[in-house]
């Protein structure tokens, strides 16, 4: 549920205090834009501005991605619409020399565990609930195999919540 990502990803930031957020979103992908709207609006109800990004793909932006969070308002901050793109951002603040979590705080979605326990400082994640959304897909299979079959009434499947780590941890 891209909208629900969204607004988890706000609920979390917003808590973690500070009055700038950023989004750094996949071009041309609808789940991407669902997340930045979501997020968006969230911040919108608390009177929190937004500043926006679309990369074209995962690492390949990475220079203009470096320009835009250097010319961030800092402390910031900032959902990912993916994990691999939170991970990118990562890598660039590193190189760049712009302090994770300090400078700026990162929550990607997926909770891809393997890499978001691989980087330095790890990535906090909002983890949607892929049992549900397995249940979900063997259901739409069996109704277009039999035609008989239960028709769900989602499509999407839900958000139970963030998983922490190091990268929304304060340590100043």
């Amino acid at each position: 549920d891209a909208t629900a990502a969204g607004a988890t990803a706000a609920k979390e930031l917003i808590a973690l205090g500070l009055e700038n957020f950023a989004f750094v979103g996949m071009g041309g992908r609808d789940w991407s834009r669902r997340r930045a709207d979501a997020f968006a609006a969230a911040l919108h109800m608390n009177g929190k501005v937004l500043s926006l990004l679309d990369v074209q793909s995962v690492g390949k932006d990475n220079k203009r991605l470096q320009t835009w969070l250097d010319g961030l308002s800092k402390p910031c901050r900032l959902f990912a619409a993916s994990d691999a793109i939170a991970a990118t951002v990562l890598s660039v603040c590193r190189s760049s020399g712009i302090a994770v979590p300090d400078d700026i705080s990162i929550v990607g979605v997926d909770d891809n565990v393997e890499l978001c326990e691989s980087t330095s400082p790890t990535i906090s994640s909002i983890h949607p609930d892929f049992r549900q959304g397995g249940r979900l897909a063997a259901r739409l299979l069996a109704r277009k195999l039999t035609r008989t079959g239960e028709v769900p009434q989602t499509t999407v499947f839900t958000i139970p919540g963030i998983v922490r780590r190091g990268s929304t941890r304060r340590t100043k």
